[in-house]
C-alpha cells in the first residue's frame, strides 16, 4: 500500500521554510541598511555642521579684520600724529558708524595725554580693572593676542557694565624707535557683532576663548547654560577639543539635557577662539529606528515583510536626500559668502592705495563695483537668476581683477543673445573664472587670455571658460575629473578641484546627472565646461 502524501503537512514545512528564509534574508539585510545609512547620514551631518562652522570662522575673521583694519588707519592718521584731538574723535566716531558692534574707544600718548571718543566718560575709564592696571606700569607696553591679517592685537575678555555681554578690547601701537608713542583702543562687544550677521541667531553656534570661557552664544539654550564668561570646560563639545588638541576640527555625538545631539567644534587660531555649532541628531537617529522598528516586525509578521522593508527603504532614502541637500545647501552658502577672502582683501587693499595717492575716480568706480558685487552676493540666496544678470556680476568682478592685475590678462565674451534672459542658478561662472585668475594669471609671466563662450545648443546651454594659462599635467586633469564624478578617497582635493565639484554637484543636484562641469586639457591652458538645460520662465527660487 502506497503512503500517502500529506499536501497539508508538506505546505506546512515549505511554508515554515519560506519564512524562515524572509526573516533570516530581511534580518540580514535590515542589519546592512542599518549600517549603511547610519554611516551615510553621520557623514552627510558631519559635512553639513563643518561647512556651517567654516562659514562662521570666515564671517568672525572678516569681523576682526574690518575692526583692526579701522584701528590701523586711526593710529597712523597724520592726526593722531599731531595729537589733534577733534580729528581723532572724528575718526573714532566714523569707525564706530561702520561698525556697529564697537562701544567706547580711546587713545593715549605716551606722554599722557587721552583723547576719549565722544561717548567715552573719563569716570568710566577711571573704573575699568583692566586698563587702569595696565597704566599702573611707568610707560605705555605692548601686550595682547595678535590678530592675523592686521597689526591690532586682542586683549582679554571682559564683561560688561550690563553683565550679560561679552566685551573684547582690540589695540593697536605705533612705536617710534622701538618705543610705543601711542596707543588706539576699540571694545567689541563680540555678542552684538555676531548677530549683526542673521546666520549667527538663528543657528545653535557658541564661540569660546582657547581657555573654555563662553564669549558669546547666539542661540541660547537656557540662561545658565548660556552664562557669558562662565568656565564651560566641562560641555560635550569643549571636553572633546580638549581631547584633541592636535586637530584642528573635530565631531561627535552627545546628550545635552534629554536630547541627543550632534555638533563639531573648529578651531580659529588668527583670533584664538573656539566656534561650536551643533544640532539635533535625530535626523540620523529616526531612520536608524524605523529600520531597527522594521526588521522587528518582519521577524514577527513574515507576511508583510515586503511592504516594512519597502517602507523602511524609501524612509531612510528620503532622509538621506534630505541630508545631502542640507550638505549641498551649507556648501553653497559658504561658496556665496567666501567669494575669495583673498580677493576681497587685495582689492580693498587697492583702493585703499588709490585713495592715498591719488584723487582719481577710478577709487568710485572701484568702490561702486565693488558695492553691487557685495550686493549680488547677499541677496536672493539659492535663486534663479538670468544669464544676463550673472553676466552682468561677472564684468564687475573682471573688472575689479583688471584694477588689479592691469595688462597681465584679456578678457573676451562670446554670447548667444537670445540665451541672455536664459534662467542658470547665481554662482555658476564666476568661481570657474576666478580659477582662472588663481591658477593661470597669478602663476603666469606671460599674457593671459580668457574667454568665455555661451552657446545655445538645441535645448541644452553649454558654458565655456577657457585660459590659455600654464594649464595642468594629465595626472591632475584625471584626478579632477574623478573628483567630480564624487571619488575622492586618498588623493589631493585641492580648493580648485573641491570649488568646481561644488558647482558640478549643485547643477546635477539640480537637473539631473546629464549635466554639470568637465575639465579638458587644452594644447596650452584649460578649458571648463558647464552644461544645463534652457529655462526660460520665471522661478521663485532653485527647485
Amino acid at each position: 500500500m502506497k503512503k500517502r502524501w500529506d499536501f497539508s503537512q508538506q505546505t506546512r514545512g515549505v511554508w515554515l521554510v519560506a519564512c524562515i528564509l524572509i526573516v533570516v534574508v530581511t534580518t540580514v539585510c535590515s542589519i546592512v541598511i542599518y549600517v549603511q545609512v547610519s554611516r551615510n547620514l553621520t557623514k552627510q551631518i558631519r559635512r553639513g555642521l563643518f561647512w556651517e562652522a567654516k562659514l562662521y570662522r570666515e564671517q568672525l575673521e572678516q569681523i576682526f579684520y574690518q575692526i583692526g583694519t579701522g584701528l590701523d588707519g586711526i593710529v597712523n592718521s597724520q592726526g593722531a600724529k599731531d595729537g589733534n584731538s577733534e580729528v581723532v574723535q572724528k575718526n573714532l566716531y566714523d569707525l564706530k558708524e561702520c561698525v556697529p558692534s564697537i562701544g567706547r574707544s580711546w587713545m593715549i600718548y605716551d606722554s599722557g595725554q587721552l583723547i576719549p571718543s565722544y561717548d567715552t566718560r573719563y569716570d568710566y575709564l577711571d573704573q575699568l580693572q583692566w586698563w587702569q592696571t595696565y597704566l599702573s606700569g611707568d610707560s605705555l607696553r605692548y601686550l595682547g593676542y595678535p590678530l592675523g591679517k592686521s597689526q591690532a592685537v586682542m586683549g582679554r575678555p571682559y564683561l560688561g557694565e550690563n553683565g550679560l555681554s561679552t566685551m573684547v578690547p582690540l589695540m593697536r601701537f605705533a612705536f617710534r624707535n622701538s618705543k610705543i608713542t601711542r596707543l588706539v583702543v576699540a571694545e567689541v562687544d563680540i555678542g552684538h557683532a555676531l548677530v549683526e550677521s542673521s546666520e549667527w541667531s538663528k543657528n545653535p553656534v557658541s564661540l569660546y576663548a582657547a581657555d573654555g570661557h563662553l564669549l558669546a552664544r547666539p542661540y541660547s539654550y537656557d540662561t545658565k547654560e548660556s552664562e557669558v564668561l562662565a568656565d564651560h570646560c566641562d560641555d560635550p563639545l569643549m571636553q572633546l577639543q580638549i581631547d584633541m588638541p592636535r586637530e584642528e576640527m573635530g565631531f561627535a555625538f552627545f546628550e545635552r539635557g534629554n536630547e541627543k545631539r550632534a555638533g563639531v567644534f573648529l578651531r580659529v587660531p588668527s583670533v584664538g577662539m573656539i566656534i561650536t555649532v551643533e544640532r539635533s541628531a535625530q535626523e540620523v537617529l529616526k531612520p536608524v529606528r524605523y529600520i531597527a522598528g522594521g526588521s522587528l516586525v518582519a521577524a514577527i509578521l513574515s507576511v508583510i515583510v515586503a511592504t516594512m522593508l519597502v517602507y523602511t527603504l524609501y524612509n531612510a532614502y528620503r532622509k538621506l536626500q534630505e541630508a545631502e541637500q542640507l550638505a549641498l545647501s551649507a556648501e553653497f552658502r559658504a561658496l556665496q559668502a567666501n567669494i575669495n577672502p583673498h580677493f576681497l582683501f587685495n582689492t580693498l587693499d587697492r583702493m585703499v592705495g588709490k585713495a592715498v595717492t591719488s584723487n582719481n575716480r577710478d577709487i568710485v568706480d572701484m568702490l561702486r563695483a565693488l558695492a553691487d558685487l557685495f550686493r549680488y552676493t547677499v541677496s536672493r540666496p539659492n535663486h534663479l537668476v538670468t544669464v544676463e544678470e550673472e553676466l552682468k556680476y561677472l564684468q564687475r568682478y573682471v573688472y575689479l581683477q583688471q584694477r588689479r592685475y592691469g595688462d597681465r590678462f584679456e578678457y573676451s565674451l562670446k554670447v548667444d543673445e537670445e540665451l541672455l534672459g536664459a534662467q542658470i542658478p547665481k554662482f555658476t561662472i564666476q568661481p570657474v573664472v576666478e580659477n582662472c585668475f588663481v591658477h593661470a594669471v597669478e602663476k603666469s609671466m606671460d599674457l593671459v587670455n580668457i574667454e568665455v563662450h555661451i552657446q545655445d545648443e538645441g535645448n541644452v546651454v553649454k558654458i565655456s571658460v577657457l585660459d590659455d594659462g600654464p594649464g595642468i599635467g594629465v595626472r591632475r586633469e584625471q584626478e579632477i575629473n574623478l573628483i567630480l564624478e564624487g571619488d575622492a578617497s586618498g588623493r589631493n582635493v585641492t580648493a580648485k578641484g573641491l570649488g568646481l565639484s561644488n558647482i558640478h554637484k549643485r547643477l546635477q543636484h539640480l537637473y539631473g546627472r546629464q549635466y554639470g562641469l568637465v575639465i579638458q586639457r587644452l594644447e596650452r591652458g584649460l578649458r571648463v565646461q558647464i552644461t544645463l538645460p534652457i529655462v526660460y520662465e520665471s522661478t521663485d527660487g532653485v527647485p
